[in-house]
């Protein structure tokens, strides 16, 4: 928490990176809010109390409000479907470990479980490398999580909106991102039937 007196709270204009994969490096996707009308609010004993501030662009840059406007979007769109492959990791995990803890308890179950890790393991290690030392990780071919940072990382080295081919890998990407979920939510519900819902 926070002391009593005078604080001062910095924020570095980021969002919040992505949720993190356990036992995983920390996917570095925090994207820069864009220039615009920002509200800040301070609760103190429930009573709260709202400022407006804005975040102008860099007076060197040439670039219009439409123009970082959709950068903003671009970015945004990179960080939902960032968040969003996250998400099907821990829900596949999270299938994982309940199937798993069933099996232990009745150990009649043992198989299904090595099918739900086996669905699990198959999609983590589709989306993000899953080596353990340096060396299995980088004879990983590149996974969509790696390339969804990359996007990520020329978004933060330039004022300007993605260009086409930005767009297009992110398009290509999202897109078998999204295939391969769909296909594991059909997976794993299938995996999962001997453990009930």
């Amino acid at each position: 928490g926070v002391g009593e007196g005078l604080n001062r709270f910095i924020w570095d204009m980021r969002y919040p990176p992505v949720s993190q994969i356990p036992g995983r490096p920390p996917v570095v996707i925090n994207p820069i809010a864009k220039p615009g009308i920002y509200q800040v609010r301070l609760t103190v004993d429930g009573k709260s109390q709202s400022q407006s501030f804005e975040l102008k662009i860099n007076p060197n840059e040439t670039y219009t409000r439409a123009q970082t406007d959709e950068k903003g979007k671009a970015w945004m769109a990179l960080y939902a479907q960032s968040e969003k492959t996250v998400q099907a990791i821990l829900k596949a995990l999270e299938a994982k470990n309940k199937a798993a803890e069933a099996a232990k308890a009745n150990p009649s179950l043992k198989d299904a479980a090595a099918e739900v890790a086996k669905v699990a393991d198959n999609f983590e290690g589709s989306m993000v490398s899953t080596g353990t030392t340096l060396v299995q990780i980088i004879s990983e071919p590149t996974k969509p999580l790696a390339f969804l940072t990359s996007l990520h990382n020329l978004l933060e080295h330039t004022e300007g909106p993605p260009n086409k081919p930005w767009y297009q890998v992110f398009e290509k990407y999202s897109g078998e991102i999204d295939a391969k979920i769909a296909a594991l939510t059909s997976e794993l519900e299938k995996a999962m039937e001997p453990f009930g819902k």
